[in-house]
């Protein structure tokens, strides 16, 4: 089948009687079009679209039930009368078992359904419901949710049926209400627990891990909390709004903190973009730590420049790309191959210096260099190690710290288990920490957030 296909008549009215809007209906009706043709035919492997199913899978039609949910674990011991002769509440916790899964969800596709028999007097609740992939629900399952009037209910699981032959196949549910359980029985199901999960449903549709032991559930939780907080906390003490961009406390500007922080900090928090105020940065960002960071693909760091100096922003009248940094200093990395040191201060008005300009326009002058950024003397001009330590840089591990040697491994690796270690000495101290050091440690922070996450949410 070709790509270029005509749909209506194969050939246009050739008669010059022929009116003009019937002319141009012709015309629309033989346009080509281009499609490709593999996408034409019916897909009756679903598994061709991965990612599409899921998604469907994850939004069945139905309403979207909360549950808690509780998947029995076996039957121990040797006396099993008590598992099936007595009440819920007087059977021997020894042969019952669950695994207690939090936050899960079901999709009911049909309204409970509610019989009431006036010649006994009773009633019962039931409904069909249907679970996710990854979930196998077994008969006289229970699960705790809303009973309605502030209630909680418990519905015991009466049949299951397997939608698919495959082993990612999702499961339809019958289910009975079974009472209103009192402190006794709530209590008695707690004993009863032997395994505590919790559902995450974003991984879920991201076809990863869907279902976490507590301790790792709860890690995730707090480095996503933490991820926002440190995002806001950053937006609400660096950004200066009459600049519009992020400044450090002291200092010079340094504009590829700015540019990572652009790109680290979701706009639906920021609700602003932080302005370049340094523009002329591109070679020198694709070597800095910064640009490795967001880098997935690289996991050394050897051919990173490791040095840093000041420049000041200089700029003509009618130059082009004016911004507040004129006349200002800000951070520029020093390429690993430089040996020397940067230019001698001189006049900006300076014939010989504007020649010196023409050749270098990032040329080291701390003339008119004012009280802003708010400092006593002029930066020194012999270039020194950018935000970490020269141990760092040059891979020496015994000689870096225990945050640089954090960070190396993660960057090495791609990945960081050891989620206790980032909350307890880092996140949860960061108010401690100077505000010029928390100017640079944030974003490492954030990177280091993005990196367990996507280790704990993948890891099995």
């Amino acid at each position: 089948m070709p790509l270029i296909s005509h749909s209506g008549s194969s050939t246009p009215s050739s008669n010059p009687n022929t009116p003009t809007s019937e002319k141009l209906v012709n015309l629309l009706n033989n346009l080509p079009v281009v499609s490709n043709p593999a996408l034409d035919r019916m897909a009756f492997d679903t598994t061709q679209y991965p990612d599409v199913t899921n998604a469907i899978l994850g939004y069945m039609q139905g309403h979207r039930l909360p549950i808690t949910y509780f998947n029995q674990q076996g039957v121990g011991g040797t006396d099993i009368r008590t598992n099936i002769a007595d009440s819920v509440s007087e059977r021997h916790l020894l042969n019952t078992a669950y695994r207690r899964i939090n936050n899960y969800e079901i999709t009911l596709t049909t309204p409970w359904t509610f019989d009431y028999n006036p010649d006994t007097t009773e009633s019962s609740v039931s409904g069909d419901a249907l679970c996710y992939p990854g979930m196998n629900p077994l008969i006289n399952d229970i699960f705790l949710t809303n009973g309605g009037d502030n209630k909680l209910a418990l519905f015991k699981i009466t049949a299951v049926t397997p939608l698919s032959w495959r082993n990612e196949r999702a499961y339809q549910i019958h289910f009975s209400f079974y009472k209103f359980p009192q402190q006794q029985d709530l209590d008695l199901l707690q004993a009863a627990t032997v395994q505590v999960n919790y559902f995450d449903k974003a991984n879920y549709l991201d076809e990863v891990v869907s279902i976490f032991e507590e301790d790792r559930y709860q890690d995730l939780l707090t480095i996503r909390q933490f991820r926002t907080v440190l995002a806001q906390y950053y937006i609400n003490t660096f950004y200066n709004t009459n600049l519009d961009t992020y400044m450090p406390p002291s200092g010079p500007y340094d504009p590829y903190v700015v540019r990572y922080m652009a790109s680290k900090v979701p706009f639906e928090i920021a609700m602003k973009r932080p302005r370049q105020l340094q523009s002329n940065i591109e070679d020198s960002y694709a070597h800095s730590i910064w640009q490795r960071l967001s880098d997935r693909l690289t996991s050394t760091w050897d051919d990173v420049w490791a040095r840093q100096s000041w420049r000041t922003e200089i700029r003509r009248s009618l130059d082009v790309n004016i911004t507040p940094l004129v006349n200002h200093g800000y951070v520029i990395l020093v390429s690993n191959d430089y040996t020397g040191t940067p230019d001698a201060p001189c006049d900006p008005w300076d014939p010989a210096y504007a020649a010196l300009l023409e050749a270098d326009p990032g040329i080291y002058n701390i003339e008119n260099q004012g009280p802003w950024p708010l400092q006593e003397e002029g930066p020194d001009p012999t270039p020194t190690p950018y935000v970490l330590s020269a141990a760092f840089y040059a891979n020496t591990t015994a000689q870096m710290s225990a945050f640089e040697q954090m960070l190396a491994q993660a960057l090495a690796t791609r990945q960081w288990t050891d989620s206790q270690t980032l909350i307890n000495t880092y996140l949860n101290t960061y108010k401690s920490l100077s505000k010029s050091d928390q100017f640079y440690m944030i974003p490492f922070y954030l990177h280091l957030i993005d990196i367990t996450d996507a280790t704990l949410a993948r890891a099995i």
